[in-house]
């Protein structure tokens, strides 16, 4: 019963994550027309996915011990190292983007334009959120080495890389050659893009990009900047 409604729970995320990526803006005309035609479907995705991720990490909380063991726990600092990695990695990613004032077009709350990151955090992986979420969930299993663990961190996980994927098809449709260069210097989601620093800058010029403005939206585009 433990497996069942812990892979349930997890697998229901995955669900609700997947099936509904088409009600998530991802730039250019399509998200202008997304954000206002479906904002209570995009809100209640969100609020639906926290609920039922929040829900699988207290049922892991509370019943994965009673699964099988699959090694003796790790305890002190070393338990909790990797998941503190994690977190930081994704924190720091998320603050560059809010230092540039361009946190509600990356999260696809604002019908603004979406910028293309490709220095600091962005020129280690091409998702450094994800990857930090990522390595904050297994490294889980150094506390809780149960199988049920395996088995939810590994929904939890595939839902992450459907997502990412999906945002490349759309970064490459918003930004063309551009990210495609991206892509070719900067790993999708392990950070060693660090090895390959120099390329991602003389790839990109180091910076930034912005996605082209729909046909027929420049003059909206240009108030928008005006007022901030």
């Amino acid at each position: 019963m433990d497996y069942l409604l812990g892979v349930g729970i997890a697998a229901a995320y995955l669900a609700v994550r997947y099936f509904t990526l088409r009600w998530v803006p991802t730039g250019g005309r399509r998200a202008e027309s997304a954000v206002v035609r479906e904002p209570g479907l995009y809100a209640a995705r969100s609020l639906v996915s926290l609920v039922l991720l929040a829900a699988a990490f207290a049922f892991l909380l509370f019943r994965a011990s009673h699964t099988s063991l699959l090694f003796p726990p790790v305890s002190g600092v070393a338990a909790i190292l990797p998941s503190v990695v994690g977190v930081v990695f994704s924190l720091l990613a998320l603050m560059q983007v809010s230092q540039a004032k361009r946190l509600p077009e990356f999260l696809g709350l604002s019908t603004g334009r979406k910028v293309l990151f490709v220095n600091g955090m962005f020129a280690l992986c091409r998702h450094p959120m994800y990857a930090g979420v990522l390595l904050a969930l297994w490294g889980l299993l150094l506390s809780e080495p149960y199988a049920l663990t395996v088995f939810v961190v590994a929904l939890l996980s595939l839902s992450f890389i459907l997502e990412a994927s999906h945002e490349e098809q759309t970064m490459v449709r918003d930004f063309g050659a551009y990210y495609s260069r991206y892509q070719a210097t900067v790993p999708f989601l392990v950070p060693f893009g660090f090895l390959r620093s120099r390329q991602v800058a003389d790839a990109n010029g180091g910076q930034s990009a912005t996605a082209p403005a729909s046909p027929g939206g420049k003059r909206k585009q240009s108030a928008r900047r005006g007022r901030r």
